[in-house]
């Protein structure tokens, strides 16, 4: 009875009197999530938005690496001409990079089982 109540009326302020219909355009469970999300960070505790936003400052950081290796390694080995050090530059960037994207599949993994 309660539920319907909810959907015909919509939820109420939860310090006052009045009505909001907002429960029904986002659904029972995530208007929840959302009211326990903003009740925890009201409180000064860690949300799991905060621990999305660290993961995804870090993927961040990851990507820009990964992006960024083909000036800070490649480039460099390749201007010496020396084929022995861009053969060293080429292996070195490429396990590198597994690792990085190996790394950046577990976020992204991580992000999706929320």
């Amino acid at each position: 009875i309660a539920l319907k109540d909810m959907e015909i009326r919509g939820v109420g302020n939860i310090l006052g009197s009045e009505q909001h219909g907002h429960m029904v355009a986002v659904g029972f469970d995530l208007y929840c999530k959302f009211l326990e999300e903003s009740v925890a960070e009201l409180k000064g505790e860690a949300t799991a938005a905060d621990a999305d936003r660290a993961k995804l400052n870090e993927f961040k950081g990851i990507w820009q690496a990964f992006i960024s290796t083909r000036d800070t390694e490649l480039v460099p080995a390749a201007q010496s001409g020396d084929a022995e050090k861009i053969a060293s530059a080429k292996q070195k960037a490429g396990a590198v990079q597994k690792e990085r994207l190996a790394k950046m599949k577990e976020i992204i993994a991580s992000l999706g089982a929320n």
